[in-house]
């Protein structure tokens, strides 16, 4: 199972895996840079000789709770913008599973993708089951967004941090770029995940309709959240380049607007309104 960078990050959880009692782990940072695939290693790590299964997902007592879908060796799809809100059901079915004993592993894990996509009332039904977990069971929190996740829970996790890969980490990755790789890794925020994405888009052209200000061809090619959000992110590095250098307000207004909208989306699935939304700070 490849994971590209994280080599602090990897070695801190090697060193995890030698304890008893592993409290609940939250691993944050931006999208697409591996953290879903490091939950999965570290799951292997503390369950020696079953990390085949783990990997394939296939594993009994590896629950993985998400509104998204997952994918084998993964984690996550190419496709892992489409999230939606995770019910306080959801985390009641977890708290019935979880009082069976684990069956193979030696530690029981459950990986909860996207933690900040928990609802309020799933956040405080999650509390309780932290405050009552058994030794034998850890938590992983995965988030790109922890301001989103109650404070109550944070205060008991272990918060792991990832940052965004270096360039000589991300240019280790193969794959087939359309777009040189300095400018997929600038546009991305060194995530490769985001970049593998924004591969398959028309970036050049969406810059070209920003300098004209022609929306409507924009508007013309965006038919899905997914559309949506990866336009977003073009948006965000055209106008940086364009007023960052020059200290200009209008920046910071039109980051903040696209992060809003890009919350909305992400959690709702809703693009009626957003870019009409995000155009009007600039018309």
């Amino acid at each position: 199972m490849e994971i590209v960078g994280h080599r602090d990050v990897l070695r801190k959880l090697e060193k995890l895996s030698k304890l008893k009692v592993i409290p609940p782990l939250l691993f944050y940072g931006q999208f697409g840079i591996g953290k879903a695939s490091s939950a999965l290693y570290f799951c292997a790590l503390c369950n020696l000789n079953q990390s085949e299964k783990i990997f394939k997902l296939v594993h009994p007592d590896i629950i993985i709770l998400t509104n998204g879908e997952v994918v084998p060796y993964g984690p996550r799809p190419t496709d892992f913008d489409n999230l939606k809100n995770i019910s306080i059901e959801q985390v009641r079915s977890l708290k019935v599973e979880l009082q069976k004993p684990p069956i193979y592993a030696k530690r029981r894990f459950v990986i909860i993708m996207d933690a900040d996509m928990l609802t309020i009332e799933a956040q405080n039904s999650l509390l309780k089951i932290l405050e009552e977990h058994e030794k034998r069971t850890t938590f992983i929190l995965i988030t790109s967004n922890y301001t989103k996740i109650l404070p109550t829970i944070i205060s008991r996790t272990l918060k792991i941090p990832f940052k965004s890969l270096s360039f000589e980490d991300f240019k280790q990755y193969k794959y087939d770029w359309k777009y040189e790789l300095e400018f997929l890794y600038e546009i991305s925020e060194g995530s490769i995940g985001i970049a593998k994405q924004l591969n398959d888009y028309p970036i050049y052209d969406w810059i070209e309709c920003l300098k004209e200000k022609n929306f409507s061809k924009i508007l013309i090619n965006i038919k899905t959240s997914k559309d949506l959000l990866n336009f977003l992110r073009i948006f965000r590095y055209y106008f940086k380049k364009l007023y960052i250098e020059e200290g200009k307000e209008i920046y910071y207004k039109i980051l903040k607007k696209s992060i809003e909208i890009e919350d909305i989306v992400r959690r709702y699935g809703s693009i009626e309104g957003s870019l009409i939304s995000l155009f009007s700070e600039l018309i």
